[in-house]
């Protein structure tokens, strides 16, 4: 009898923790969170990303990580590729995937996780967050100290980003944070994005705006080079987005759109392609994306041109996309037949191939009656 007992208990399935994401809404989510006491982690992903599947299958199912997954959160993943993913897009600062970030039931922003990595080192990560919630002045400051040891030892765009971030939540040193942000730009030759991104966001919600005319003063000196110049015209669109002040906004997003790099090569014009979607999407400004992207064409002629390079169905899915959020059914007609066209002949598996079939169902039904 002990042995068959001992082989239905070997026959038993034991629990699987495998992440369990969340299916409703981020309010629904939310209000989960503040029931059962749990803080919300937001998995930005999309179809396309290999790196965010592989961490999905390999990490974030991995047992002990699943397991403290399910224990303290409510774990909630947003398409990229989702209109209406566009507006926590902007909200929490996602500037690449796979971005993890946590907030709290009252929709502030905890922390963030920037990219791949191991089991172990996204442990850690967890573990940072439970203890910046009792950190002492002591404690930040060697915490402070890690981070610059880190960013000192490895200087990229994450590390920095991290680093800043912190020193911003716990320091409020905006000052500080500019003149790090200079000397890394120095030691790297060229503008890091999402930095200026995130100090214009600090200094609007701040009102620090002595720090931003620093910020933006730097990156407008002269001999500061084309990727700063792009960069100080996206600083003034997120300050202005942080300042809810979106036709100020519009007009600095525009000034980045017609600002041409020397090859004009189709990975600049997918970059801006990325804005023009970030800005319609999340604050419903479907007209004006339709003519953001026909100017684009324009003045990107030579990238379009490259028919080995260009797929330009996301281009047009984008259009139609847009003309049929805009209720314009005709337009998003021709824009699909164009679509197709070109679809047959490109079958690129890469970032820029971020067509939805299902939405290209909805808009294939789009009529007059429909609409």
């Amino acid at each position: 009898m002990k042995k068959i007992v001992i082989l239905l208990l070997m026959l038993t399935p034991l629990k699987n923790f495998a992440v369990e994401f969340f299916n409703g809404t981020y309010a629904q989510a939310l209000q989960k969170c503040k029931e059962e006491n749990k803080l919300l982690f937001l998995d930005f992903t999309a179809v396309w990303c290999g790196p965010c599947h592989t961490m999905e299958i390999e990490v974030l199912n991995d047992p002990d990580v699943s397991k403290y997954l399910d224990e303290k959160f409510v774990v909630l993943k947003l398409d990229l590729d989702e209109p209406d993913t566009y507006y926590y897009r902007e909200k929490f600062s996602v500037n690449g995937i796979p971005d993890y970030t946590i907030i709290n039931f009252e929709g502030n922003q905890l922390a963030k996780h920037l990219g791949s990595c191991s089991k172990k080192e996204l442990l850690v990560f967890f573990n940072s967050i439970e203890k910046s919630k009792r950190l002492t002045i002591e404690q930040i400051d060697e915490k402070l100290n890690e981070l610059k040891k880190i960013y000192d030892e490895k200087p990229n765009a994450q590390s920095l980003y991290v680093y800043l971030n912190f020193l911003l939540k716990y320091k409020q040193d905006g000052a500080l944070a500019v003149k790090i942000y200079k000397d890394a730009t120095a030691i790297k030759k060229n503008n890091i994005i999402q930095i200026p991104k995130l100090l214009a966001h600090y200094f609007a919600q701040n009102n620090d705006e002595n720090s931003f005319k620093n910020l933006v003063d730097f990156m407008s000196e002269k001999g500061a080079g084309q990727s700063l110049i792009s960069a100080r015209a996206l600083a003034f669109y997120e300050f202005y987005i942080a300042k809810n002040d979106i036709n100020q906004a519009r007009k600095y997003l525009d000034e980045y759109l017609d600002m041409l790099t020397e090859d004009k090569s189709w990975e600049d014009v997918s970059v801006r392609i990325m804005r023009i979607k970030n800005f319609t999407y999340t604050y419903k400004q479907y007209s004006w994306g339709v003519k953001a992207l026909e100017k684009l064409k324009d003045n990107y002629a030579g990238a379009y041109a490259n028919k080995k390079r260009l797929p330009i169905t996301g281009h047009l899915y984008q259009l139609a996309l847009m003309n049929y959020l805009d209720g314009n059914c005709a337009n998003t007609q021709q824009n699909i037949i164009e679509y197709k066209k070109y679809q047959s002949g490109f079958n690129h598996l890469s970032a820029y191939n971020t067509e939805n079939e299902k939405m290209m169902e909805r808009m294939t039904g789009c009529n007059e009656k429909t609409k």
